[in-house]
């Protein structure tokens, strides 16, 4: 055998070597965090709005409102749709409460949106103890492994005192490696 004909046969199997160790790539989970002003607002705006957006969270100090938080992540032909969307709260009152959230997937006229609705007792005087988290488990398809769609938001009502602190939305994409 000659010498070109072995370099071009070792040549094609280093090659195949790069070649089989960048398809391997492995789904890893990535998480987007943020405190809860960089995502949520109320859906009342002007002088009947009572969030205070603070740096460390957003705190209802009237009545009862409601509030809208949109989440993104990276999208790629990799990616998967967020596995996992977490919001964190806290108490500034010296009695519990019960919030209120509803999860929304995909856009407005979407086919297989979903939309889950979650209950979290907040204990007195709570700091970012009590959390409402959503998974696939939580839609109705028993084979989803994610939330079904690239968007996702979640509605809650804060009642008085509420503080929604952070948010998490958790998604799975390749590790590049």
């Amino acid at each position: 055998m000659n010498n070109s004909v072995k370099f071009a046969a070792i040549t094609l199997a280093i090659g195949s070597v790069f070649a089989a160790s960048s398809s391997q790539a492995a789904l890893v989970t990535y998480v987007e965090t943020a405190n809860a002003p960089s995502h949520c607002q109320a859906f009342t705006p002007g002088v009947s709005n009572t969030i205070r957006n603070r740096v460390v969270g957003s705190e209802n100090i009237g009545t009862p409102i409601a509030v809208a938080c949109a989440y993104q992540k990276p999208f790629s032909a990799t990616s998967t749709a967020p596995t996992r969307v977490e919001l964190w709260f806290s108490n500034n009152t010296t009695a519990a409460f019960t919030v209120n959230c509803t999860l929304l997937t995909g856009w407005q006229g979407a086919t297989g949106a979903v939309a889950v609705n979650k209950s979290v007792s907040v204990p007195a005087s709570s700091n970012s103890a009590t959390f409402i988290a959503y998974t696939a488990a939580d839609t109705p398809s028993t084979t989803d492994t994610d939330l079904g769609f690239d968007q996702v938001g979640v509605n809650c009502t804060l009642p008085t005192g509420a503080v929604i602190n952070d948010s998490y939305v958790s998604y799975q994409d390749e590790n590049g490696v």
